[in-house]
Parts: C-alpha cells; structure tokens; sequence
C-alpha cells in the first residue's frame, strides 16, 4: 500500500480532517483493524469505499471492498462477504493489480472453506496459488499451501495434505518463516495422527514445540503440549502424557484460559486413572465439571457429566454411573447431538442390564435404535457429500486442465487480434500521411501544367482528398476494433448518448493509446482539432481536472457500475 505524504500516522492524519489523502488513510487503518477490531474496520472501509467510488480510483475501491470483505466473514456474513470480495476482485482486475487479485481469491477461498464449500474453495485458492506463483510471492504461497493441505485433510486425502503441507514447510525454511514453519510441523503431526503414526506425530510436534518456544508463542505451546499429551496417551506413554499435560495446564493458566485449563485437568484425570490413582482421577473429572457449568458451556458440561459416569462405571459405581449418565443424556437432548447421546445412551443401557434395570434398558434401547438410524441416514449423507465434493476436485482439476489450454488459445487469439488492430491504425496514419504528402506534391505541380494538365492534376488532387477520408478503410478498422473491445462503442454510447459519431471515433482511437497526431492522420484532419474533440469529450464525460481520459475509457465496460 503506499504511504502517506506526512510524518503523521495514518490515525493522526484523519483526526486533522484533512480531505486530500483522506482515502488512503482511512484504508491504512482499517487493514491495521482489521482483526483487532472488525467493526471499526468496516466502518472505515466503507467511508473509503464511497470515496473511491467518486474519485474512480478503482485501487482504493478495490482494498475497501476487501477489507469489508474480510470484516464480514469475520461477523459470519457469508453471502455478503461473497459480493464484496467479488466486487473487489473485478476491480483489481481492472486496475491490474496481481498481487490484490490474489489476495482477494484467498478471502474468498475462506469464505467457502468456512461454509464447507470444498470444491470451491480447493479452485479459488489455487486460483490464488497460481497468481503468487507469476509473482515470485513464494512467503504467501506457503499459507496457501497450508490453507489447501487442511481442505485435503478433511477430505481424507492424506497423502495429498501431506504433499501441501511439506511445499509449505520448504518455502517457510527458505525465508526463515518461524511462525509458518512451527504451523507446517503441527499441520504434518496431524497427518500422522490421522494415520496412526504416534512416533512420527510426536517427532513433528516437538519440533513444532520448539519453534513456538523460540518467537515465544505461549498458547501455541499449550496447545502442542496438550496435543502431544493426547498421542503419549494413545501411545500408552502415562508418563509422558501426565508431564505434557500438566505443562499445558500451566500454561493455560497462566493466559487465564479457565475452560482450556479444565479439559487439560480431564484429561490428567484418565492419566491419574490409567495409572490406579482413582481418587486423583475423580477430582479432575469433578473440577471439568464445575468449572463448565460456571463458565456456561453445555456442552462441555454433558461431556463432563458423561466423563464422571464413565468413571464411576469402571469403579464399579453402577448407581453413581446411572445418575450421571441420565444427567449426561438430558443435556445432549437439549443440545440435540445425537451422535454424543448415542455414545451415552449405550453405556447407560449396558449398566442398567448388568444392574437388572431391565424395563428402563428397554425403553433407553428403543431411543438407541432411532438415534442409530438418524446417525446413519446423517453418516450416509455425509459420506454421500464428501464422495461429491472428492468428485467435484478431480473435475474442476480436470476442467481447470482444459480451461488454462483454452484460455492459452484464447489469449493467443485476442493478443493477435490486438496486434492486427494496432498494424491497422498504423497502416492508415500511413496510409493517409503518405496520399497527404502525395496531394501536397500535386498542388504544387498545377502552377507549372497546362490549363488541361491542371484540371487533371486537380481531379487527381479530389480523388486523393477521398481516399484520405475514406469511409471503406474506417469501416474496416472499426470491425476490427469490435472484435477486440466487442461491445465498447456500443456501451459507450449507451452510457453517454451525447457523444457523436465523431467523438466515438476519437474515443476508440484513444482507447488504443493512439496519440493525438496519429489520431488526426487518421480522421483526416489538425491536431487542434483532435484537442477540442477531447475537451468537448472530457466535458460530455463529466471528467474533473485530474481526470484521466484514456485511464477512464479503458474502464468503460470493463467492470460493472456499482449501486
């Protein structure tokens, strides 16, 4: 972003009232905001927007939209987040800025991967991956990469996550990235968890550990410690998973993490219980459970209530087991997760036929069968979607294939075009340079002829004055224009019925960057001319001083007028 012609900070700079970079400033603390305080962000973005919108400065209008863009995401404003990253994306188009262009297809990435929208985030960001790549921006390709590695994951696509997650990995080891490659270490263990590689995952955590320890990241560090705690214990290293546990547990203290702190005390409780420490173990369970119902987290507290029936199951406290799992039950009722009161629901009635409560195992177990069937009918489908979305990935893979050999074709075809349309208007500021030249040769020749050969030499001299105006020449040129701007004269004379024919014609000359000499060559006619035709343009355009014409005819078509 560029920066402000003063000393002052962008804040101080807005608080001086001062209208002249009043835009820009706005927009410097708005992406200063933007996670700190989303609202005040959007706020001033939207101030930004409105004022690049009147000022035509499709850069700044681009960044605005962006940043509400992400202000929106942020409050959950999905579709609405959509449109103004679509929005700004055109415009970044327009003002052929790569690097926001990227920037934006990134947030929209986001924005679906957010909505569970796989397939279209996985095509955006790659989208996305592919401009920072012609950039050389190989520090942004990393995220990216990460961002694609985490879809691939929950796809179930390992191997393919894991590919991501390394390229990552080696960019960020490249430019020195610490923070980037303490995530890629953590992204990787989770691949070799899902897997079920507990040393390998525990290698890359500690690793990750490490990084987090070095840039000082302390709630990174809890959450390694107490990840690495979860595969020692699934590992059956009681040990070690009490020691991470306990250094997370410190840690989340510390940062005041109240409800983090006690699901780290759940989990030393199953340590405290694996190792016999049975009265240890319940006290944890008890705390997770205090703590839960004075934070306000239901589910949480159906989670502790069924981790204390669990407990007391394997105690051998069938009546203290029942009590706590129909306390368990009831609350995930009310939390509708019936994949959780399922698990419940089955330990509950286990006890109660092992208790000879065999009426209300009965009535529990018909629950049981309708929740089985509902968790199927919603595993079937999800099953049944993730299969769409894995299918939806290879044929936008497949598609996007044929698409960027198409586009090739296309812009091959279009440069060509261009190319041809440029020799044209050279070949007739020639054309008409040279038969001017020719009729000048001829006028002087008509004093030194007969009074026969001067009325020839005056037909000669007619007939090139025609050729020089020749309609039949415009025309094909004016083909050749609508082949590569197709519908420009057309929208340009619908937006500013005004303009003549003439001035259409000086409108789509200048648009080709032509300049006000070749311009007159071609329509036959004084450079003097050709600037009033501009000024009687800029004035039919409404066009202030600063104004560009050429900048503003370049846009006309290009990007939709907003509301």
């Amino acid at each position: 972003m560029q920066e402000l012609p003063h000393s002052q900070s962008p804040e101080e700079y807005l608080e001086t009232g001062e209208e002249e970079h009043r835009t820009l400033a706005l927009l410097m603390v708005a992406a200063e905001l933007r996670y700190s305080n989303p609202q005040r962000a959007f706020a001033l973005a939207d101030e930004a927007e409105q004022r690049a919108r009147a000022d035509r400065e499709h850069g700044h209008h681009s960044r605005a939209l962006f940043i509400k863009g992400g202000a929106q995401a942020d409050f959950g404003q999905h579709a609405e987040a959509l449109s103004c990253y679509h929005q700004a994306l055109k415009l970044a188009r327009l003002a052929r800025n790569l690097a926001m262009q990227g920037s934006i297809l990134n947030g929209i990435g986001i924005v679906h991967f957010e909505r569970g929208e796989y397939p279209q985030a996985i095509t955006t960001w790659e989208q996305s991956l592919g401009i920072k790549e012609e950039l050389g921006d190989r520090e942004s390709q990393a995220t990216t990469l990460q961002n694609l590695g985490m879809i691939y994951n929950i796809l179930g696509q390992y191997e393919q996550a894991l590919e991501h997650y390394n390229k990552s990995l080696s960019i960020n080891i490249e430019f020195g990235n610490q923070r980037g490659i303490g995530r890629a270490y953590h992204n990787i263990a989770t691949y070799y968890l899902e897997t079920h590689q507990i040393d390998a995952a525990i290698e890359f955590l500690n690793r990750s550990l490490q990084i987090k320890e070095q840039i000082g990241d302390r709630q990174g560090m809890a959450t390694t410690y107490n990840n690495l705690g979860n595969a020692s214990f699934h590992a059956k290293d009681y040990d070690s998973a009490l020691q991470y546990y306990q250094k997370s547990l410190a840690l989340k203290q510390s940062l005041g993490d109240t409800m983090g702190a006690a699901s780290t005390q759940s989990s030393i409780g199953k340590v405290y219980e694996k190792q016999g420490n049975a009265e240890a173990a319940k006290e944890m369970f008890h705390h997770y459970l205090d703590i839960a119902r004075q934070v306000g987290r239901p589910l949480q507290v159906a989670i502790a209530l069924e981790a204390m029936g669990a407990f007391h199951a394997r105690q051998d406290d069938a009546a203290a087991a029942i009590a706590y799992l129909t306390q368990a039950a009831e609350a995930a009722r009310e939390l509708d997760a019936k994949t959780y009161l399922h698990e419940i629901l089955q330990n509950l009635t286990s006890i109660l036929i092992q208790t000879n409560h065999h009426q209300d195992a009965a009535a529990i177990l018909m629950e049981v069968v309708a929740l089985q069937e509902a968790i199927f009918n919603a595993e079937t489908d999800r099953r049944v979607k993730k299969m769409q979305a894995l299918y939806q990935v290879e044929q936008a893979r497949k598609e996007s294939e044929i698409l960027q050999l198409n586009n090739k074709h296309l812009e091959q075809e279009a440069e060509f075009r261009k190319k041809e349309l440029a020799t044209t208007a050279m070949y007739l500021t020639q054309k008409n340079e040279m038969l001017r030249k020719l009729r000048r040769h001829v006028v002087d020749l008509r004093e030194f002829v007969s009074e026969k050969g001067g009325a020839l030499l005056r037909q000669v001299e007619q007939e090139l004055g025609e050729a020089i105006g020749s309609e039949e020449h415009w025309s094909g040129f004016e083909r050749q224009f609508q082949q590569v701007h197709a519908g420009y004269l057309e929208a340009l004379a619908a937006r500013y019925p005004g303009l003549t024919p003439t001035e259409l014609k000086v409108c789509s000359l200048i648009k080709i960057n032509l300049s006000t000499k070749e311009i007159a060559q071609i329509l036959n006619t004084e450079s003097r001319s050709i600037e009033k035709y501009r000024q009687r343009i800029r004035k039919k355009l409404e066009l202030g001083k600063d104004d560009n014409l050429s900048t503003f005819l370049a846009a006309i078509g290009a990007v939709e007028e907003q509301p």
